[in-house]
């Protein structure tokens, strides 16, 4: 930033961290970097670019007696499945997206659960902070959501880079054609079954049934 007698502070190395709990808007914590450039102060239109990244997390349910969610998080309170909650961050060379080293802080974060929400019945989202595969590593507990008396774990399944302006998201549909209150009877990853509560998740757009 700056103004007219004042050169803009160049983040460059910046030390930036999120909020673990956020599920208010007002404890959402994000980065936003702007190349520097004149300004005209009658026009100012100022581009800003996200450098930190988003989970989100879209479910449905069929609403025959299927229970509700009882939590969800980012990340898993046990070891080696803990993530970043800090980091350090470095102006883009070129482009409009910086990197991340120095990631620290490991917890776990509480995602907002969205009050506008259109086509599903929950909406759940997360900033976190990007990193490479030594940070997300094969097999973490990158999202744990408990259904009734379930829980569902996606792990990634290889080292997985979390990448700064992205966005990652899960649609996540539950059907309880006999209204059962526990149990998994089968569950589809993009359109194919897998076995067991354990689902590898990779970035990008999934789509998640899960039967009871």
């Amino acid at each position: 930033y700056g103004n007219g007698t004042t050169p803009a502070t160049d983040p460059h190395n910046a030390s930036f961290s999120i909020s673990t709990t956020q599920n208010t808007d007002a404890s959402i914590k994000e980065l936003l970097y702007s190349p520097a450039d004149n300004y005209d102060y009658d026009n100012i239109n100022i581009p800003l670019y996200h450098q930190c990244a988003r989970i989100v997390v879209k479910i449905n349910d069929d609403k025959v007696g299927t229970p509700t969610i009882a939590d969800i998080t980012i990340g898993h309170d046990s070891e080696g499945n803990k993530i970043p909650t800090s980091g350090t961050f470095a102006k883009p060379g070129s482009g409009n997206l910086g990197s991340w080293s120095s990631q620290g802080n490991l917890d776990v974060i509480t995602p907002k659960l969205e009050t506008t929400v259109t086509g599903y019945d929950y909406i759940y989202s997360a900033v976190v902070i990007p990193g490479d595969g030594t940070i997300y590593q094969a097999n973490k507990r990158l999202i744990n959501i408990k259904i009734g008396e379930e829980w569902f774990v996606y792990r990634l399944p290889s080292a997985t880079p979390i990448e700064p302006g992205k966005q990652y998201t899960f649609d996540i549909t539950v059907k309880n054609p006999d209204g059962r209150q526990s149990g998994v009877r089968q569950i589809m990853l993009d359109g194919k079954a897998i076995e067991g509560n354990f689902i590898p998740a990779t970035p990008g757009h999934h789509s998640v049934e899960v039967v009871m």
